[in-house]
């Protein structure tokens, strides 16, 4: 509690809602497009793709960005968990999209992060100036597609707090705090980077 005191109150951090789903990215490239999860397939090796099981989210992406894109959000769908949605992911592509239309659980994306964006690399860019590209395409796409969200960072201060206890009294998850000029580190945990506060950590 303390450390999230001190890093909430450093003004260093930016701060946006947490979203309980999958980790998913969007990649461009070459004239190819995917979403790709986290996890590696024991078989192959390769990343899961899971495109053709949310095309209702994947051809907006790929009809509004071009080449050497790189975006990383959620799959989610609001009042389910992470373990709801890979329940789905986990399925055939034919039933996945039966399983979402007939539960009327349409999968969503919530863009929480950019690396690339139409061959402009953003790796050497700060979290600042990466959130500012959010919210500069962001609203465009939410405009064309109910199925994508985008992260709406603020500064992390006194008020960051009365945000928390408004998601969490809607059922949210929390808020995830983010390092102004943090960069890119594929692969690395830098400390105090960034730090998520949840429904856990407040019942603590």
């Amino acid at each position: 509690k303390q450390i999230a005191d001190d890093m909430i109150n450093s003004g260093e951090y930016l701060c946006a809602e947490k979203i309980d789903g999958n980790w998913c990215c969007f990649v461009k490239q070459n004239g190819v497009a995917k979403m790709q999860t986290r996890g590696r397939s024991a078989v192959t090796g390769e990343f899961g793709e899971v495109h053709d099981k949310v095309p209702h989210i994947f051809n907006t992406l790929d009809e509004y960005f071009k080449d050497d894109t790189f975006i990383i959000g959620e799959l989610y769908y609001p009042g389910g968990n992470d373990k709801d949605v890979g329940s789905i992911l986990r399925c055939l592509p034919d039933k996945a999209i039966a399983r979402q239309e007939k539960d009327n659980h349409m999968l969503r994306f919530y863009i929480f992060d950019v690396w690339y964006i139409e061959g402009d690399s953003l790796m050497k860019e700060d979290f600042f100036m990466r959130a500012n590209r959010i919210a500069a395409f962001g609203p465009i796409l939410a405009s064309i597609n109910k199925y994508i969200d985008y992260a709406e960072y603020s500064d992390a201060n006194e008020t960051t707090y009365s945000l928390l206890a408004s998601i969490f009294e809607r059922g949210g998850e929390g808020i995830v705090l983010q390092k102004k000029n943090g960069v890119p580190n594929p692969g690395k945990r830098t400390a105090k980077k960034s730090l998520k506060i949840k429904k856990e950590i407040e019942n603590d």
